[in-house]
């Protein structure tokens, strides 16, 4: 019988056991290491990605309040074109123009309005 050998395969086992569990440690940690990489660094980092995200869906609502703004002026532009009861309308309230038999009443903010 050989029983030495025996123990040498034991102390092989034993071993492999602690190498496997430092290769467990190892690749554990080089995950989390690889995870803490992929949110935080460059320019395809998670949280970068977020962000842009973010700032494109702030654009896109940007983009539809100037299309609303854009469709206001040429609605303006045309009724300032076209329209002479407009023109009339639009010249006594901006630039206080009015006919020689017309009375202006002007009304100013009161002081307290206007310290807000």
């Amino acid at each position: 019988m050989e029983f030495p050998r025996m123990t040498t395969d034991i102390l092989k086992r034993l071993r492999m056991d602690r190498l496997g569990k430092r290769v467990k440690k190892f690749l554990l940690l080089t995950s989390v290491v690889f995870v803490a990489v992929l949110f935080t660094r460059g320019d395809y980092g998670l949280f970068r990605i977020y962000k842009l995200h973010s700032k494109v869906d702030e654009a896109k609502k940007d983009i539809t309040h100037l299309k609303v703004q854009a469709e206001d002026l040429t609605w303006e532009i045309d009724k300032l074109k076209n329209d002479s009861a407009y023109i009339k309308l639009y010249a006594s309230e901006q630039y206080g123009y009015a006919k020689s038999n017309q009375k202006i009443i002007q009304f100013l903010p009161s002081p307290e309005d206007s310290t807000k």
